[in-house]
């Protein structure tokens, strides 16, 4: 039965494959036929529309292999595709997984940037949104920034989220205080005067 089912899948994918071939030489012959018939406006508006349609869709599927990546933590390769599928972002969506990756490979600066355009896209009002300041305020510790952390987390509504990453927030803000606290103690301690011992003196004998 398995084997009928694998020999089915094979069949189809090689059906799928004849036909899509099919079409791009049919595709092919038309432009060709148009050029040789003088018609170039009307054959550049049919390949320029062609050319926009597949860039579209292998930048869409750069986009998703990039998430591939991610699952894998091969987060190098993943900001490679993600850069690949920026020209068609429109949503922000790649900014915001671009930004999120730059995080995970320790380039807070590269993320924040990122991150920003794409809540500026959104207008800051999603749940993407939502996530990217979270990941915005992540890449803000790492630079020590952690009051800036803390603002960005404070921006966070729960509505958009659905609660679904408010407990990773309060864990993070949490994480900020503490931080601060120990660089404040830190700086109280290295700014507390040392006491100088007393000189020892030696006694003089007459």
């Amino acid at each position: 039965m398995k084997r009928v089912m694998i020999l089915m899948i094979v069949m189809g994918c090689f059906s799928a494959f004849a036909e899509e071939k099919t079409e791009v030489k049919a595709f092919q012959d038309t432009a060709m036929d148009l050029i040789e018939e003088g018609k170039y406006e009307v054959a550049f508006r049919l390949l320029d529309d062609r050319i926009k349609q597949k860039e579209w869709e292998l930048q869409f599927l750069y986009m998703l292999r990039a998430d591939c990546y991610g699952q894998f933590q091969d987060y190098e390769k993943a900001r490679k595709d993600y850069i690949k599928a920026l020209p068609r972002s429109t949503k922000g969506t790649v900014e915001y997984r671009l930004g999120r990756t730059l995080e995970r490979l320790k380039q807070p600066r590269e993320a924040i940037a990122y991150l920003d355009k794409s809540i500026e896209i959104t207008g800051g009002k999603d749940k993407q949104a939502a996530l990217a300041r979270y990941y915005k305020s992540k890449a803000l510790c790492r630079m020590g920034k952690y009051e800036e952390a803390k603002l960005e987390l404070k921006k966070i509504d729960p509505e958009t989220t659905h609660g679904v990453i408010m407990d990773q927030v309060k864990v993070m803000f949490d994480f900020c205080d503490e931080q601060e606290k120990k660089l404040a103690e830190q700086v109280a301690k290295e700014q507390t005067p040392t006491k100088e011992e007393p000189e020892s003196q030696s006694k003089v004998h007459d």
